[in-house]
C-alpha cells in the first residue's frame, strides 16, 4: 500500500504510552505536518479534554509505540481500494487519450459551409 499522505484536519489514533493501559488508542487530529513521517496533533482523551502533541511519529503500516500515531484501519482500507484502482484508471485514460483514427483520413474532420 503506498504512503497515505498526512494533511492538516485529518483524524489519526494516537497512542499516548499509557503503562495502565497499553492499549489504548485515542482520537487526534492532525493540527500540522511536519514532514510525511512526524505530525503535530490535537488529541482528545477518553474526557473528552483536548490536549496538544508535538512532533508525533506517525506509523503508516503495522502498530504504533507510545507517543506514536497511526491510521486508523478505514484510513488504510480507502487507501488498499485506491492503489488498488489506479492500474485501471491509467489503462482507462490512455485509451481516452489515443489519437482515434477517422474516417476520411488524417486531419480534421471536414467542415460543413
Amino acid at each position: 500500500m503506498a504512503k497515505i499522505q498526512p494533511t492538516v484536519g485529518r483524524v489519526v489514533w494516537y497512542n499516548p504510552g499509557s503503562t495502565k493501559n497499553p492499549g489504548l488508542r485515542l482520537a487526534a487530529h492532525v493540527a500540522s505536518v511536519i514532514n510525511d513521517g512526524i505530525v503535530n496533533l490535537m488529541v482528545i482523551d477518553e474526557l473528552g479534554n483536548p490536549f496538544p502533541a508535538r512532533n508525533v511519529p506517525l506509523v503508516h503500516e503495522g502498530e504504533c509505540a507510545g507517543g506514536a500515531c497511526q491510521w486508523m484501519p478505514y484510513q488504510r482500507g480507502q487507501a488498499a481500494k485506491t492503489d488498488a484502482l489506479e492500474p485501471r484508471v491509467e489503462k482507462l485514460e490512455a485509451a481516452f487519450n489515443k489519437p482515434a483514427e477517422r474516417a476520411h483520413g488524417e486531419g480534421s474532420p471536414r467542415r460543413r459551409s
